[in-house]
Order: C-alpha cells, then structure tokens, then sequence
C-alpha cells in the first residue's frame, strides 16, 4: 500500500511539472509574439522617414543635374556641386544600409511567426546567379567577385526567385566584410542528380569549431572577428535569414572553415523534376 501510495503521488508531482511547464511555455510564446508584434511596428515606422529620405535624396540630385545640364558655371562651383554630389551618394548608401537591416529585422519577425511566405516558381539556376552577381558587382565594383560553374547544363529549380538571390547576397556580403579589400570571393555552382549546390568562399580569417554552430543564430555575432570596413555594420541577421529561407525550400546550409584558412558557406537546393 505504500509504495501505491508512493507512485499516485510521484505522478501527481508529475502532472504538476507538466502544467507549471506548458504554463512557462505559453508564456514564452505571447512574449514572443510581443517582441515580433514590436519589432514589426517599429520597422515600419522606421521605413516612413527612410523613404521620403530618399526621395528627396533623388529630388535633389536631379534638379543638380538638371541646373548643370543648362547653366554655365565656374570651376570653383563645378567643385562645390561635385562635393554635394558626393555627399548625397554617400546619403543615399547610408539610407539603403538602413533599409536593409530593417528588411532583415522584418523578415526575423516573419520567421518567427511563421509568416514568411514563397512565391515560388520554375527558374535555372545559372541565370539566378548571374543576375545576382550583376547586381552585386554594381553594390560593391571595386571588390573582386568571381563564379566558378562546375555545371555545363540547366539547372532548373522551384524556388522563390528574390528570395533566393537574397540567400546568395546575404553569402556574399557577409564574405566580403569578413576578407581584405584586395581579396577575391568565389561563387561555385554545383549539382549531382538530386541537388544544386551553391558555395561562396572568402579567404578571411575562418570561423573556430565552436563558433560554427551558433553563428547561424540570430543576433549572433562573432566577437573577436572584426569586419574590415563599412560594409560590416549589420545586426547579425543575414545567415539566420538565409537558413530558414532555404530550409522552406527542402535545401539545407552548411559551413566549412578553420582558422586562417578562410570559410566556405553553402547551400543546397532540390532540382525540380
């Protein structure tokens, strides 16, 4: 009798840890929710002013050009609005950096809360690529950006197109602010029967066994690896982005790297049939 009476209440205590917990976790999920209710209130807030930033950014330089097309002026002033110039580039490059990290704030609430929906479609692969890489060199022409495609063929893929132009920038960008300014990055494109492979490697520092797992973690961000210059600012969103975006497409990521020998970041995606 006692060792009945012994087991009713170990399971009583057990039924009691088990509420206290299903309490502690749905607590966790309306806080959770709260903090990505917040965070997508507050990116939209932020894009209002960014926008109409840049609208006047693009006012401004075209009453410059305009004036210069149809006025004489001297080299003194040349030089004045070539300095205003400048200063409204450099403007404009700030507001779309903000943009970007607001987009990636967005799209961890989306992640989140299950609300990052595809658009997806029947695309080759190469094209994808080239068009990305085009864009990439226009956002970064003085960085040396090259593609090694090991695939003679099409590889066509059901995907969301901009999303994944977005995984492959996320890649390339994090690899550009993790290398010297003189070193070059490879996009390598791969396939077997199954899958597409795309990797980006950088000759940068490299990335410690331990760190290789918590680094596809939003906000994580590798201490003591300094990014090289401007381009480095960001939240530590982009891999964490990336790996949910390609796991919605039944791919998977990875990473290979050791220290001074540089870091490999890839992916995976299923070729459609």
């Amino acid at each position: 009798m006692k060792n009945s009476v012994q087991t009713v209440e170990e399971l009583q205590a057990e039924i009691h840890r088990l509420r206290t917990r299903v309490t502690e976790l749905e607590t966790h999920e309306q806080e959770l929710q709260r903090l990505n209710e917040f965070l997508n209130t507050v990116s939209h807030e932020m894009k209002n002013p960014l926008t109409v930033i840049n609208g006047n950014i693009q006012l401004v330089k075209r009453r410059l050009n305009a004036f210069l097309s149809v006025e004489t002026i001297s080299d003194e002033q040349l030089d004045t609005f070539a300095l205003v110039y400048g200063l409204l580039n450099s403007v404009e490059q700030q507001v779309q950096t903000e943009n970007h990290l607001i987009d990636d704030l967005l799209d961890v609430s989306r992640i989140q809360s299950n609300r990052l929906t595809l658009n997806k479609d029947i695309g080759d692969l190469h094209v994808i690529l080239e068009m990305t890489y085009k864009k990439l060199h226009l956002m970064v022409p003085n960085r040396t950006i090259t593609i090694e495609d090991a695939v003679q063929k099409p590889l066509p893929v059901f995907i969301d197109t901009n999303r994944i132009k977005q995984v492959i920038q996320h890649y390339v960008i994090n690899a550009l602010k993790f290398s010297e300014a003189d070193s070059a990055v490879t996009i390598r494109l791969d396939a077997d029967e199954h899958n597409a492979r795309v990797a980006v490697h950088n000759a940068g520092p490299g990335i410690a066994i331990e760190e290789q797992e918590r680094i596809w973690q939003h906000f994580y961000q590798i201490a003591d690896n300094e990014p090289k210059h401007e381009m480095g600012k960001g939240l530590g969103l982009g891999l964490y982005i990336s790996q949910a975006i390609i796991e919605l497409h039944q791919g998977n990521v990875g990473l290979e790297s050791s220290p001074d020998q540089g870091s490999t970041f890839w992916f995976t995606l299923p070729l459609a049939a």
